[in-house]
C-alpha cells in the first residue's frame, strides 16, 4: 500500500508537490529523510525518536534548567552511545540517575511510603538525588574518596589528558564537599600551554552546565578539543593507545558509572549486599517500627452523646 501511494503521489492532483525533493533509486520508489539524512535502518525507532524530540527537548530544558545555548553545548552523542550499550535493567537505573528519578527518602516521603525524609546514612539532612553525591556520613565519604581514585585510574587507562584528569578530580571532589574550593587554577603538568589554556576554557564552560551534570552524563562537547590537543602534542605517549572507541564515549561512561556506584553503595548500606543481610535489615526495620508504635502514648477521643448518657471511646 505504501509503495502504491508513493508511486502515484506525484500524479494525483492537490498534492502540493510535483517534483522529487531528493534523488530516489527506481527500485526504492520512496525514501524517508530526517533532517536531510536518509533513513536506511532502524526505521521505526528513528521515526519515534524524531516525533518525540520536541517534547523531550522541552522536558530537558525544564528539568535540568538548561537554555537553548546550554543544550547545544552538551555532548549528547556520547550520552546516547553509552545508554545504547546498556542492558535494559541497567539502562532503567542509569536513566533515573541522569534525571533525578531515583527513589530517595525525600521522594518516598512525599508518596507516604516512608516515615522520614532524612538520609538513612547521615540521618541529618534531607535525602535528595544531589545529597547522594555529598552525604557527610563517614562511610559514604570514605567510599567516595576511594571510588574517585578508581575513576582517576580508569581515566588514565583511556589516555585522558593529565590536565583534564586533574580538573575533573578537583571539581568532583568539590561537588562532593570532600576537598578543594572550586577555583579555576590549573597547575603545570608538562608545560604544554595550549592544553592548559583549552582545559581552563572548557572548565568554565562545564561550570555553566554545571559540574553536577557532568556526573549525570551532561559533559561539555568541547572537552574533546582539549583531549585532541593532548594526543597531538604527546604523540609518543599516545602511540599505543587503542582506537576501538572514541575517547568522549569512554569518558562519559566512566563518569556515569562513578555516579551510579554512589547510588549502589547507598542501597547496599541501607538494604544489605546479600539476601541474608537484606532479610536482617528488613527485620530490624520492622522491629523498630513496632517498638516505636508501642512506646507512643495512647490517644483517646470522646465520641459520646451527653443527652442520652452514652459514652464511646476510641483508642488510636
Amino acid at each position: 500500500e505504501v509503495d502504491q501511494l508513493a508511486s502515484t503521489a506525484y500524479d494525483r492532483g492537490g498534492s502540493g508537490c510535483t517534483e522529487l525533493l531528493e534523488k530516489v533509486f527506481p527500485e526504492e520508489v520512496y525514501s524517508i529523510l530526517i533532517d536531510g539524512t536518509k533513513v536506511t535502518s532502524a526505521f521505526k525507532q528513528r521515526v519515534m525518536d524524531r516525533c518525540g524530540e520536541d517534547a523531550m527537548r522541552q522536558y530537558l530544558l525544564h528539568k535540568h534548567r538548561l537554555s537553548e545555548g546550554k543544550m547545544e553545548g552538551v555532548n549528547w552523542e556520547a550520552v546516547a552511545g553509552y545508554l545504547r550499550s546498556l542492558p535494559p535493567f541497567r539502562l532503567a537505573t542509569q536513566v533515573k540517575l541522569q534525571h533525578n528519578w531515583i527513589p530517595t527518602n525525600s521522594f518516598l516521603f512525599q508518596q507516604r511510603r516512608v516515615q522520614c525524609d532524612k538520609c538513612p546514612l547521615c540521618e541529618s539532612a534531607v535525602e535528595t538525588a544531589s545529597h547522594i553525591r555529598w552525604c557527610k556520613a563517614p562511610v559514604a565519604q570514605a567510599f567516595r574518596r576511594g571510588r574517585l581514585e578508581q575513576l582517576v585510574r580508569e581515566l588514565k587507562g583511556i589516555n585522558t589528558a593529565p590536565e583534564i584528569i586533574q580538573c575533573w578530580r578537583e571539581q568532583i571532589a568539590f561537588v562532593s564537599g570532600d576537598e578543594g574550593d572550586g577555583e579555576e587554577v590549573i597547575g603545570p603538568l608538562g608545560g604544554v600551554l595550549e592544553i592548559n589554556r583549552l582545559v581552563v576554557d572548557r572548565r568554565r564552560h562545564q561550570s555553566v552546565l554545571p559540574w553536577e551534570g557532568l556526573l549525570q552524563g551532561r559533559a561539555s562537547k568541547y572537552w574533546t578539543q582539549a583531549q585532541a590537543s593532548h594526543e597531538r602534542w604527546r604523540r609518543q605517549e599516545t602511540a599505543s593507545h587503542g582506537r576501538r572507541r572514541l575517547w568522549d564515549f569512554q569518558a562519559v561512561r566512566l563518569l556515569c558509572e562513578y555516579n551510579g556506584a554512589l547510588w549502589s553503595f547507598r542501597n547496599d548500606e541501607v538494604h544489605g549486599r546479600t539476601m541474608q543481610e537484606a532479610q536482617q535489615k528488613l527485620r530490624a526495620s520492622v522491629e523498630a517500627k513496632v517498638r516505636n508504635l508501642y512506646e507512643r502514648h495512647p490517644i483517646f477521643c470522646w465520641l459520646g452523646t451527653p443527652a442520652f448518657g452514652q459514652f464511646h471511646w476510641r483508642y488510636d
